[in-house]
């Protein structure tokens, strides 16, 4: 029975020493491996794709050239969507990559329709300028840097691109170091729970003296 109770506290103890515990998953692995992403195209007649060859150092979206439409006050802006759902809450970074080879027609406000960034739970946060600098249609056009953001348990979060019509040709943006650190709090005891704890294995102790041989 002393045995059993010895047992016991330990074990109490040992849980309620647990404290921040802090785990990763680096790449595109796991949960987050590309079997577990879903892409969503809002052009069916030329529908994007995501090429996950370079799986898990990185993936790559890639929205077409439809040639369907040509003009930036009729034609609605299209979105390629690459979305998972996040299974607990955690801190997301990556670094990113993005090149479009088509035209850049504006909105009435002026803003491009050749964009790309993150989404979290429908919001979009848009990563690239709002412009093709120095121009559109050559290398020096491509645009590069890093992201990060928080999501909580059972978002909704991914990567999109938002195109006019790829004209010029297509548009891409790679997704690279992508990193998910989630971290798990549990309860820490208050001090007058150690010490209820810690008299507990003084008093089995006294006990196992006592006990005849």
């Amino acid at each position: 029975m002393i045995k059993t109770l010895k047992s016991t506290v330990v074990g109490a103890l040992a849980v309620l020493l647990l404290g921040v515990s802090m785990s990763a998953t680096a790449g595109f692995t796991g949960v987050y491996a590309p079997a577990n992403w879903s892409l969503a195209t809002g052009n069916v007649t030329v529908p994007g794709s995501v090429n996950t060859s370079a799986a898990p150092g990185s993936i790559t979206l890639t929205d077409t050239n439809t040639a369907i439409c040509n003009n930036a006050t009729t034609c609605p802006v299209t979105t390629l969507q690459y979305s998972n759902t996040a299974t607990t809450g955690g801190h997301i970074s990556f670094s990113w990559s993005y090149f479009t080879s088509g035209e850049t027609p504006v909105n009435d406000n002026g803003d491009t329709l050749y964009r790309a960034g993150y989404f979290d739970n429908s919001v979009k946060h848009f990563l690239t300028a709002d412009a093709c600098f120095p121009s559109c249609n050559d290398a020096s056009s491509i645009q590069v840097g890093f992201g990060s953001f928080d999501v909580v348990g059972g978002d909704l979060f991914g990567f999109f691109i938002d195109t006019f019509s790829n004209i010029g040709g297509n548009t891409t943006l790679a997704i690279s170091n992508f990193n998910f650190e989630t971290t798990q709090t549990t309860n820490v005891p208050e001090p007058g729970t150690l010490a209820l704890l810690g008299l507990g294995l003084v008093g089995i102790a006294a006990m196992r003296k006592r006990k005849p041989v």
